[in-house]
């Protein structure tokens, strides 16, 4: 599956281009050029370096990161008093309505938080805390364990899919990630959904590999991705990936078959078992936001992201069917009207997903309640610099790592990885497109990263890692 490499390492390389120009490099752009060549460095040195560490060493030193993102993510939440605004504030909202046992989400209050996964999740959380517990803090606190899990399951996946040295690189470019510790404040449901996904991911790795059908675990693949997509409605297309990857990985195909049709019946049946027990305890259920998202994806105007006109006409019809019924109508004139600005339009959406990763930076400093940096201070700046320089070295390498991948056979868990990152890039230049739902997929890129700095000499042992398996339709 060489072309999947090729067309993700290509349209990096777009991305990275066109995100030396962001607002951060061009106000700060020599600190940002030697920051970036800096950190691409430090990365380069440990990358060579660890080559010579025993497994142990590398077992302890991912101990030691362990404990770092840890310190780092506890120091954040604590000094930088983040309050919730915008979709964080709907899930906040939502969150104590679900702690309290009562749910009121009529039109059009409904339709503003199209998925109740995390809220949900959060709000069992928050009906056990005593009296005058700090709910807020505790939200961020979840953050952090969130954060830990999703670090503890991408050094296991990468472990197993190209070897331990790769697994410590990449571990160690998620807890230097100058995004998440920033995000780590905010009250995002992407934390939840990185769990989710990379929790999927684990599962389905022995199923990619030469090994007994595993029926049972493959349902549960089902579940946890069901899971994955309730927390962010945008995930629908990683069973579409999973599935992708079994009929890749397998040759004759029908055992790879059979197992994708267990992955997506669990996967129905967990989200429509989810939404009936929403309605049988709550009396209410999510709001399909879909084309909502369609309608703002192609707006020219606002570049497919965020539409006020949109969102005022939307929820200004007098039901979310009547909602639905004009968004239809409108994406129906545009594509009519002006075909040749929405394919453009299109591209862009995918660049612009990827090209900057200050957006953490904004989020978690817009509304403080007195502790942090302000929006327009110094302290805020450097953040800014540090979070798109780390973000271009991080391109640099993965768009290596694809290339890299792309001269040898991919490792079916790389190509899954290939997969998850290409088909939510095409998801997004379709619906509403912004920067910070690239969240839940920069952990690939990372691997990606890792796979470019780590430049194995030989291929790493393992059941899935390239060139372990039998030959399958991966090498294709």
């Amino acid at each position: 599956m060489r072309w999947v490499a090729i067309a993700v390492g290509a349209h990096l390389l777009t991305v990275l281009l066109i995100a030396l120009r962001e607002p951060a490099m061009r106000a700060h752009p020599v600190a940002g050029m030697i920051l970036t060549a800096l950190l691409a460095l430090i990365v380069s040195v440990i990358a060579r370096r660890s080559s010579r560490w025993a497994p142990a060493a590398r077992t302890v030193a991912f101990v030691g990161l362990v404990l770092v993102f840890f310190a780092s993510r506890l120091a954040w939440v604590l000094a930088v008093s983040t309050q919730p605004v915008s979709d964080f504030a709907g899930y906040h909202a939502l969150a104590v309505m679900f702690s309290q046992g009562k749910v009121a989400m009529p039109w059009p209050l409904g339709a503003s938080v199209a998925a109740w996964g995390y809220p949900f999740a959060l709000g069992q959380v928050l009906r056990i805390l005593p009296r005058g517990a700090d709910e807020l803090l505790v939200a961020k606190l979840l953050n952090v364990v969130a954060g830990l899990a999703s670090l503890v399951l991408l050094f296991r996946i990468v472990e197993r899919a190209a070897g331990r040295r790769t697994a410590f690189l990449a571990a160690l470019l998620f807890v230097a990630w100058p995004g998440q510790l920033f995000f780590t404040s905010v009250l995002a449901s992407e934390h939840l959904a990185v769990v989710a996904l990379l929790l999927a991911v684990d599962l389905v790795l022995p199923l990619l590999g030469d090994r007994p059908p595993g029926w049972a675990r493959a349902a549960l693949v089902g579940i946890v991705l069901a899971a994955a997509f309730l927390v962010r409605s945008a995930l629908i297309v990683a069973p579409l990936c999973v599935a992708t990857a079994l009929l890749v990985s397998h040759r004759p195909p029908r055992r790879a078959v059979a197992l994708a049709l267990v992955v997506g019946a669990t996967f129905l049946l967990a989200t429509r078992g989810c939404v009936v027990g929403l309605r049988a305890a709550y009396g209410a259920t999510p709001v399909s936001s879909a084309w909502w998202s369609l309608l703002t994806g192609t707006n020219v105007d606002s570049d497919g992201s965020f539409s006020t006109a949109d969102r005022d006409r939307f929820f200004a019809q007098r039901s979310i069917a009547e909602a639905d019924a004009f968004a239809r109508g409108e994406i129906a004139r545009r594509l009519t009207t002006e075909p040749a600005r929405l394919a453009r339009l299109f591209w862009r959406k995918s660049i612009n997903l990827w090209r900057a990763d200050d957006y953490a930076c904004f989020w978690s400093t817009v509304r403080l309640a007195g502790t942090g940096p302000a929006p327009d201070s110094a302290a805020h700046a450097v953040m800014d610099v540090a979070a798109q320089s780390f973000h271009l070295a991080v391109l640099v390498f993965a768009v290596l790592g694809c290339w890299r991948s792309a001269r040898s056979r991919v490792a079916p868990g790389i190509a899954l990885m290939l997969f998850l990152i290409a088909a939510g890039t095409l998801l997004h230049a379709l619906v509403e497109s912004q920067a910070r739902y690239h969240f839940v997929m920069q952990p690939w890129v990372l691997v990606l990263a890792a796979l470019g700095a780590s430049a194995p000499r030989r291929a790493p042992a393992g059941p899935l890692a390239p060139g372990a398996l039998p030959t399958t339709r991966a090498s294709v």
